[in-house]
């Protein structure tokens, strides 16, 4: 093994140990919070199917009333449920990357603490 290929195992075995420290860390300070609970997963799978759910039924129920009051070669249930769905899951997914933004900051200053050697407020 050539000297360049040992600095690159041992790069990446750093960069390994870095991330099992950060998920540990991660995880020790949802169980001092008590973030880390079951439930609260499936809360928020139940969240993330509400958010999709609750627009498409609306946009089904609003087309169903237009197509009974309003009848026209369109079918308006068809469109405002694909069109409610779409909206939930636009909903889902600027949600999503607001809660990943969320994480990496948080993994951001457990580098910071890393370098340090203290933890910062």
């Amino acid at each position: 093994m050539s000297s360049h290929e040992i600095r690159n195992h041992r790069s990446t075995d750093d960069e390994l140990i870095q991330k099992v420290g950060e998920e540990s860390r991660r995880k020790i300070r949802l169980r001092q919070t008590g973030a880390d609970k079951p439930w609260l997963g499936m809360g928020l799978m139940g969240l993330v199917g509400w958010s999709i759910t609750i627009p498409g039924l609306l946009g089904l129920l609003s087309g169903i009333w237009i197509d009974q009051h309003w009848p026209s070669p369109f079918s308006w249930t068809l469109m405002l449920l694909a069109g409610g769905i779409g909206l939930g899951c636009l909903n889902v997914w600027y949600w999503l990357g607001r809660q990943a933004d969320e994480m990496d900051s948080e993994s951001g200053q457990d580098r910071s603490e890393d370098k340090d050697g203290k933890d910062r407020p």
